[in-house]
């Protein structure tokens, strides 16, 4: 009902194996109102991956989430909730963003939830990286990342340290509390040198291959941007905002030459935050998203529909 509950402890474990990763978050919440409420939980998982478990606390043991037909999903959710049991609802939604209902989430208590997924790193160099980023500070942070070779690591190399220890795998374990992240835990490329460029389960392999050869980019000539600020972005927003301009700082730098800089921000109505060369886009457009916030519905059709009748041609 837009009651924001604060994210209160987070507990990540990951393996990271060749070119697979796999992720399992642990999350707390705090409802600080003195009634109870239903809530809406949303993440983003990283590209390609996979949810492999859903689960929430009910009591002293955890409720395993089943993947059902959506329509009927939404049927057994509501009827959970007029004989006033606890269920919740997880759905895909645009990309790779999940949300999921939760009820009920008690007067001054809290709601743990489990979310894991699997992830492949499709390069060899490509970072593992548990965003936390912009998440808000947190009582306990616990993270733990096991890194399927033998190789060893300088602590220092990750980007909130942390202590490793080797063993036939190794480990790099942080434990912050009462922590602000400023930042996401990141396992460099360098951290590990790999044995093998791939994994095997008895009769099954995966490997990663890379095509010889090379495909320069494709110049971008004109870069149209939706950014999403309806109610369902408020958790870590500011994080959002900071990542916007991060990949659009990013883009420009990889980019020869400028091009066209299209942002619009959308909930249930959309507002043009700039329209120039990249050059342009600065600070200060950063901070009119700020100034705007996340705030009601999200109407991503109607936004594509404004897209459209405003580009030239109907097309960007």
């Amino acid at each position: 009902d837009g009651t924001g509950l604060s994210l209160v402890s987070l507990t990540g474990k990951a393996v990271v194996d060749g070119p697979l990763a796999f992720t399992e978050l642990h999350l707390t919440f705090q409802n600080p109102t003195d009634r109870t409420i239903e809530g809406r939980f949303t993440i983003d998982l990283p590209p390609e991956s996979a949810i492999s478990r859903f689960a929430m606390k009910i009591g002293s043991r955890w409720q395993e989430g089943e993947v059902v037909e959506r329509q009927a999903a939404r049927v057994a959710y509501e009827d959970f909730l007029h004989r006033k049991q606890d269920p919740a609802l997880l759905e895909n939604q645009a990309g790779n963003q999940f949300s999921a209902r939760v009820f009920p989430i008690p007067a001054n208590g809290r709601k743990e939830l489990i979310i894991s997924y699997s992830q492949e790193l499709p390069d060899a160099g490509e970072r593992y990286r548990m965003e936390l980023e912009g998440l808000p500070k947190l009582e306990n942070l616990d993270a733990r990342i096991v890194l399927r070779n033998e190789s060893k690591t300088d602590p220092q190399a990750t980007s909130l340290g942390g202590q490793t220890t080797t063993t036939t795998n190794q480990v790099i374990a942080l434990k912050k509390q009462d922590y602000t992240p400023d930042r996401d835990l990141e396992v460099p490329a360098d951290a590990a040198t790999p044995q093998a460029s791939g994994i095997r389960n008895g009769d099954l392999a995966l490997a990663r291959v890379t095509a010889v050869g090379q495909m320069p980019p494709e110049p971008i000539e004109d870069l149209t941007i939706l950014f999403d600020t309806s109610a369902s972005r408020s958790l870590g927003f500011d994080g959002q905002v900071r990542q916007l301009g991060k990949l659009i700082d990013a883009i420009q730098a990889a980019q020869e030459g400028g091009f066209g800089l299209r942002v619009l921000c959308f909930d249930q109505d959309t507002f043009e935050i700039y329209s120039g060369d990249v050059t342009g886009f600065s600070a200060q457009h950063l901070q009119a998203i700020f100034s705007r916030r996340a705030f009601g519905a999200s109407d991503l059709t109607g936004a594509l529909k404004k897209l459209a009748a405003t580009s030239k041609g109907g097309q960007n």
